[in-house]
């Protein structure tokens, strides 16, 4: 096993096996990098960052790969942890759980990380996927901020209980899976135009669809919608059940006007 504080960076396609548990961060950041094809692979379970000390984790690139063969816990309250996995990076995560907890960021971009078993991301955590991107695990259960576009998808059975945001805005993010929203959940959809996509935000999922909790509406860009317009916000495949709740405080509209949501 091993513990650590300092940076521990592989490239040029090193390989590196830790047979033990790996903890890292007991007194100031620890950092660990893996780039340019590179590959570690933990044995044991891994705690990254502790309730007074961050950790930071780097996968970056085509062929670098982090491999995780037992259960994962990241940071601690009040402590920024960034996890990144970019440019073709990939995570395999071979435990039995993992924990983002409070103050985790997260950010895959056209990187995946790949989990055969439950994840469960805190309150005040988030996450962002983008480009051609995958945050994949047996069950997505997400108390803190969801954030994605730009092709970057969740898969796996998605249970939101805090904030989904459609980012990079307008876009469209995908829940390949079934897709359930708490009364405690968001969704933060924007529009700026009559284009789904590009000019107004779109939630794609290919299962099924429980809606609770609130949408909440803004416009972008001062656009001003024509009376009549119409907006496909969210998708379902499958069944689609439940309401939500309308916020539309940043979605005013002209006197005598209103919001209508249309679920069929």
């Amino acid at each position: 096993g091993g513990t650590g504080k300092g940076t521990l960076t592989l490239t040029d396609d090193s390989r590196a096996d830790l047979d033990g548990k790996l903890t890292m961060s007991t007194g100031a950041v620890g950092a660990m990098r893996v780039e340019s094809g590179s590959d570690i692979d933990v044995v044991g379970a891994s705690t990254w960052g502790t309730a007074a000390n961050e950790a930071d984790v780097t996968v970056d690139g085509v062929g670098s790969t982090l491999t995780l063969g037992g259960d994962v816990t990241i940071t601690g309250p009040f402590h920024d942890s960034d996890i990144v996995v970019r440019n073709g990076g990939l995570v395999n995560d071979n435990g039995a759980a993992t924990n983002f907890n409070a103050d985790t960021n997260f950010e895959a971009d056209a990187g995946f990380w790949i989990a055969d078993h439950p994840l469960t991301v805190a309150m005040f955590a988030q996450t962002t996927v983008r480009n051609l991107c995958t945050l994949r695990a047996t069950t997505i259960t997400h108390n803190g901020t969801s954030r994605g576009g730009d092709l970057g998808k969740y898969e796996g059975p998605f249970f939101g209980f805090g904030d989904i945001i459609v980012g990079f805005s307008p876009n469209r993010l995908e829940i390949e899976g079934d897709y359930t929203q708490d009364s405690s959940g968001t969704l933060q959809i924007e529009l700026g135009g009559y284009t789904e996509e590009t000019e107004y935000d779109v939630l794609e999922i290919t299962g099924d669809a429980s809606l609770d909790g609130t949408l909440d509406l803004d416009l972008i860009n001062s656009f001003g919608p024509t009376l009549g317009s119409t907006f496909s916000i969210l998708r379902a495949q499958d069944s689609l059940s439940g309401t939500f709740s309308l916020d539309d405080s940043g979605a005013s509209l002209p006197s005598g006007w209103e919001w209508s949501v249309i679920y069929e």
